[in-house]
């Protein structure tokens, strides 16, 4: 079964899991509302091994919102 976005147990109500990312990835994010997780997990639900360091970063619901990007275009995907 795919782990989808609202699975993610480091989410916070109002937020949206993004991507996973590393400290290079997370330098070009430019959601002010974008926040670091503690650990990354695969599509499957599976922690993704610390090779490099990944981490899950979250984006609040409604600076997506105020950008014109659906909610449900974010949520949909693992």
């Amino acid at each position: 079964m795919a782990f989808k976005n609202a699975d993610h147990p480091e989410l916070r109500d109002g937020e949206v899991f993004l991507t996973n990312e590393d400290e290079d990835g997370w330098r070009c994010i430019g959601w002010k509302s974008k926040r670091k997780g503690k650990v990354a997990y695969d599509t499957f639900g599976r922690s993704i091994p610390s090779i490099k360091p990944f981490f899950p970063v979250f984006v609040e619901e409604k600076e997506l919102r105020d950008a014109g990007i659906p909610f449900s275009d974010i949520s949909e995907g693992a």
